[in-house]
């Protein structure tokens, strides 16, 4: 588990699983009361059905979206709550920061937030008492140098740190080995998705991302991480407890590195 080995921020929403993502967060932090929990409100689901609601940033839909995640995520009071609507109109969000305001004045909430790309909004509302986070896309094509400069701006302490990002992004830039882990994850995402999906037929394939994971950095040799299922998937969750599925897990990603490396072997090598 992430918390057996150091992580104490868990990121989540009520929308994330319809609900069920919390359920299972609020039963592996029982207890651990040194783990932050962020949560999102705006959009918000029911997690018997599975099914998500319309954007909802209404004060009585926020009141009722904080008390659930309360409930599911089985603490008082949730560290950070964010806005989770990206494109909220700027002249409307001020209800929405008031009623955030209002639930940290009642101990429902530790402080909020926004989860946003866009700087302006941020820039709008960063100066409240309360605000105190911001969720954004934050990769080697997005850098988000704008937004970032807000945050810096409005938290000076914050500044000191964030200086750090742009040459761990630019670490995984320069990464000579990006183009052949692209490759690499092409061919074990397609193969895993082959030989999985003979078992589970309800499998969906989302393709390759890229971003700057930490964990990566400094490889000097084609890399990847594989997102294998996900846990809030009852389906999927119980596919996992059985030791066949996992074996074909295993087994797929062995498949996967051999096309790769067979791959290899047919690039003619340079003349000198």
């Amino acid at each position: 588990m992430a918390y057996d080995i150091g992580a104490r921020v868990f990121d989540t929403a009520a929308a994330y699983g319809a609900g069920n993502a919390e359920l299972i967060l609020g039963r592996a932090l029982k207890g651990k009361d040194d783990a932050v929990i962020v949560t999102k409100v705006g959009y918000f689901g029911d997690p018997e059905t599975r099914k998500i609601a319309p954007e909802d940033a209404s004060v009585a839909a926020i009141r009722r979206s904080i008390d659930n995640s309360r409930q599911r995520l089985q603490r008082d009071c949730i560290d950070v709550a964010l806005l989770h609507i990206n494109e909220y109109p700027i002249e409307r969000a001020g209800e929405v920061f008031d009623t955030l305001g209002l639930l940290r004045q009642e101990g429902k909430i530790g402080g909020f937030g926004w989860s946003t790309d866009h700087h302006e909004r941020l820039a709008a509302y960063a100066r409240r008492e309360g605000f105190v986070a911001v969720e954004n896309d934050f990769n080697v094509f997005t850098p988000a140098n704008e937004l970032m400069a807000v945050a810096a701006r409005e938290n000076a302490s914050s500044s000191k740190s964030m200086r750090h990002l742009p040459d761990i992004v630019q670490a995984i830039a320069l990464n000579n080995k990006i183009d052949e882990s692209r490759d690499f994850a092409a061919i074990v995402q397609s193969t895993l998705y082959q030989e999985l999906r003979k078992t589970n037929r309800t499998l969906k394939n989302l393709g390759v991302k890229q971003a700057p994971f930490m964990v990566l950095v400094g490889a000097t040799m084609p890399s990847v991480l594989a997102e294998i299922s996900f846990m809030s998937n009852s389906a999927e969750a119980t596919l996992l407890k059985t030791d066949r599925y996992k074996q074909q897990i295993a087994e797929a990603l062995m498949a996967g590195i051999m096309r790769y490396q067979n791959s290899l072997k047919k690039v003619l090598p340079r003349a000198e």
